[in-house]
């Protein structure tokens, strides 16, 4: 067995790191290990856009809490776990599942490194409930997608690791990538510290023909070398020992001229701008849609919507009328006023302002699922609300994850839209009381499945024992609220016998003892209670 060589990168806590190797009397490549510099885009964060608080830039630099276990506000975070999202009356359904993969991504996260390099190795700093990344792609300097690994989702132990799974042979530079994941089989929230992403200037291959020119193949090898037994519990990682991180790569550079070979940056970029690479086309590169797809819808709303809106007008075939849209990464919203079929709008961290909403939703009278969570605080959420109850009779979900202008007022209007289903006032509304509003909602509206009221203040307690009301409730989310008591949890419990699933986490006035009771009776409920240190 090879001996361990000293000094494992992942103590090496800098944004940048280069080791220039020689390979050879007149060459070297450089070893080049970075940190995030930027975050593109990204499908959703729990904190909201002004916070700093499981934010998406929080993945931006080195770790800051690992190796460190639990929940951490200064991670990044997404907004959805488990099987429960998917259960949901607002959940997305597919239209052509034929074209999924086996497992299909729910959020995703674009980072931007500061240089380009071939990868050789991507590090992910996962400090609470890991497993959920599903895929790494990497853009090439035309702006096409390249897989470099995909996997399922993972169940794992609960404590902290650098997920490093191995890597497809990439003969190009990146310094953008793409983490993709499935957060169905995690049992909360899971949060990202960082992502390191290991590299070099030039393109190496590995000597042996054992290998099949796979960099990833020979650090197996190494490993194996390295340590006698490899980790069962973690397969898919390179990396499962966080402290021993990395020393293939070490081990690596150390014996690069006796492992490797070098193909300089000129030879490979002649072969890209050859006619075979051209002639190949899509089939060089997998390409996710996400970006793409983006692009394409902004050129139909500013180009084509008017012949679109025309055809639709004229033709009786109903299943060419538009139902469903998701709107987030567009600039302007007044080509929707022209729709009038639409069922589903997504407008999660937009910039809408609520005259066009408004409008929008006067011509959309089948409206059945609104999301305008994490929008501009200039949104009147009210004037929304009671838009909704005038034209949309048919609402069954209204998401205002971290809106900031839900009054009474507006919560009397969702109490009037009698199908409604799904409510997720999650860190929203003013922080004065509600009179009875949230009691008329409850007893008002009985198809109610999904109720999410993570830290709404002003709660009372007779505002929360009005859920007993909701006999076919299904979810909910009572995080923070300080007003829950175990009389309440218990009232709960026995009124809502549909009751699958119920966050009480950082409610102060329940014992850790009861929970652990209630879930020894319980055990057909999810009961998720996390306390802070």
């Amino acid at each position: 067995m090879l001996s361990l060589p000293q000094l494992p990168l992942y103590s090496d806590n800098d944004s940048q790191h280069v080791e220039r190797v020689p390979i050879g009397k007149e060459n070297h490549v450089d070893f080049v290990q970075q940190f995030v510099k930027n975050v593109r885009s990204f499908s959703s964060q729990y904190g909201g856009n002004s916070s700093i608080s499981y934010a998406a830039t929080n993945i931006i630099g080195p770790f800051s809490q690992f190796p460190n276990y639990g929940d951490f506000a200064q991670t990044f975070a997404m907004r959805t776990y488990g099987p429960w999202w998917d259960k949901a009356p607002s959940r997305s359904i597919d239209y052509m599942p034929q074209n999924n993969t086996d497992v299909v991504s729910q959020d995703y996260i674009d980072i931007e490194y500061h240089e380009a390099v071939y990868p050789v190795r991507v590090s992910i700093y996962e400090v609470y409930n890991p497993g959920s990344v599903i895929r790494i792609w990497a853009e090439d300097f035309k702006g096409r997608w390249f897989l470099l690994w995909n996997g399922p989702p993972q169940i794992v132990p609960p404590k902290s690791r650098i997920f490093s799974p191995p890597l497809q042979s990439c003969d190009f530079k990146t310094k953008l990538l793409r983490l993709e994941f499935n957060h169905s089989l995690l049992d909360y929230y899971t949060d990202i510290d960082a992502v390191m992403l290991i590299g070099t200037s030039e393109l190496i291959f590995p000597k042996d023909p054992a290998h099949n020119q796979s960099l990833t193949n020979l650090l197996i090898s190494i490993n194996c070398d390295l340590f006698a037994t490899p980790c069962r519990e973690d397969i898919h990682n390179l990396t499962p020992n966080y402290k021993n991180a990395h020393l293939d790569i070490i081990h690596l550079k150390k014996t690069l001229i006796e492992h490797c070979i070098m193909c300089k940056s000129d030879v490979v970029a002649n072969f890209h701008d050859s006619n075979l690479v051209s002639r190949l086309g899509s089939l060089y590169y997998y390409v996710p849609p996400l970006k793409e797809g983006s692009n394409s819808m902004q050129r139909f709303l500013s180009e084509e919507l008017s012949k679109f809106m025309k055809d639709v007008k004229h033709s009786s075939d109903e299943s060419k009328k538009p139902s469903r849209y998701n709107f987030s990464a567009l600039p302007g919203f007044s080509y929707l006023e022209n729709l009038e079929f639409l069922e589903h709008l997504d407008l999660y961290r937009t910039h809408i302002n609520t005259q066009t909403l408004c409008k929008i939703l006067r011509r959309n009278i089948r409206m059945r699922h609104l999301r305008i969570g994490c929008t501009d605080r200039s949104l009147n959420v009210d004037e929304v609300a009671m838009e909704l109850r005038n034209s949309c009779p048919d609402l069954e979900s209204i998401d205002l994850w971290k809106t900031h202008t839900l009054t009474s007022q507006g919560i009397d209007a969702l109490a009037d839209c009698k199908n409604l289903r799904e409510v997720d006032f999650g860190w929203c509304g003013s922080t004065t009381g509600h009179g009875d509003s949230f009691r008329r909602l409850f007893s008002s509206c009985q198809h109610l499945e999904k109720v999410f009221l993570i830290c709404v203040r002003g709660l009372t307690e007779r505002d929360l024992r009005a859920l007993t009301l909701c006999k076919n409730l299904k979810q909910l989310d009572l995080l923070g609220t300080l007003s829950v008591t175990t009389e309440i949890c218990h009232a709960i419990f026995m009124n809502c016998t549909k009751l699958e699933m119920i966050d009480i986490s950082f409610c102060n006035n329940i014992a850790e003892c009861s929970i652990q009771q209630w879930q020894q009776i319980y055990t057909h409920i999810a009961i998720k209670s996390v306390y802070s240190e």
